[in-house]
């Protein structure tokens, strides 16, 4: 795999390095959505960013149980225990 790793590909237009492996726009839409995450189009965004396709493809999607709040209520939680004076 390495061998065939060329990094110039890394910063190539993420719309232009898909159509490379998809003929149709709608799978090549589809393949770049990830990039609305971070606020960026996929005709301005490094092809850099297709590894948050492959992650979510390969590894899946992880949400916490509970919601993003459960996060912040455990934060809240510990730094209260620790004695975390914290200003809003």
């Amino acid at each position: 795999l390495l061998r065939d790793f060329n990094p110039i590909n890394l910063v190539q237009k993420h719309s232009e390095r898909l159509k490379t492996f998809f003929k149709t726009q709608k799978v090549r839409d589809i393949m770049s959505f990830q990039n609305l995450y971070i606020g960026l189009a996929p005709h301005t965004a490094p092809a850099l960013f297709s590894l948050l396709q492959y992650l979510e493809i390969v590894e899946g999607i992880h949400y916490p149980l509970g919601g993003f709040g459960k996060v912040r209520e455990g934060l809240l939680s510990v730094l209260s225990d620790l004695k975390v004076s914290i200003r809003y």
